[in-house]
């Protein structure tokens, strides 16, 4: 692993960036591993193919009836590389996620969503936390 602002490193922070992000960044949907269609990422757990966005933006979202979630949608130029940050991308020079979690109830659903290993565990373990959540 090289170190930032290594002598092989380009001389452009953004295009080491983007060599970095198209050798280890980019998400293949794998039937065992995200449970997604490998040609067109039909139920990957990690929702990928994403939408690209030309700017980052604060965003207001429904999740159900009664909970409104505060996130963050993070510009995005491919539809298949994961949410990266310039900062850790520099330094940590590896694939990487990065969610922006500005409420408690993002918060657990995140959670939830990494620690259970298939979709129906993951449903379940997010309505008992949210059914705790209103005790």
């Amino acid at each position: 692993m090289r170190r930032f602002d290594d002598a092989e490193c380009h001389t452009n922070q953004f295009h080491e960036m983007a060599q970095v992000a198209s050798v280890s960044c980019l998400h293949q949907c794998i039937r065992g591993s995200c449970g997604g269609d490998p040609l067109s990422g039909d139920g990957c757990r990690f929702d990928f193919s994403k939408k690209p966005l030309n700017h980052t933006v604060a965003a207001v979202m429904q999740v159900n009836a009664n909970q409104m979630e505060a996130r963050i949608l993070l510009r995005r130029t491919c539809d298949r590389v994961a949410n990266l940050n310039r900062y850790l991308l520099r330094y940590l020079r590896s694939n990487h996620d990065v969610s922006v979690l500005i409420d408690s109830a993002h918060k657990l659903r995140y959670a939830t969503k990494y620690c259970a290993k298939s979709g129906k565990r993951a449903k379940l373990l997010s309505e008992m936390i949210e059914h705790l959540n209103k005790r």
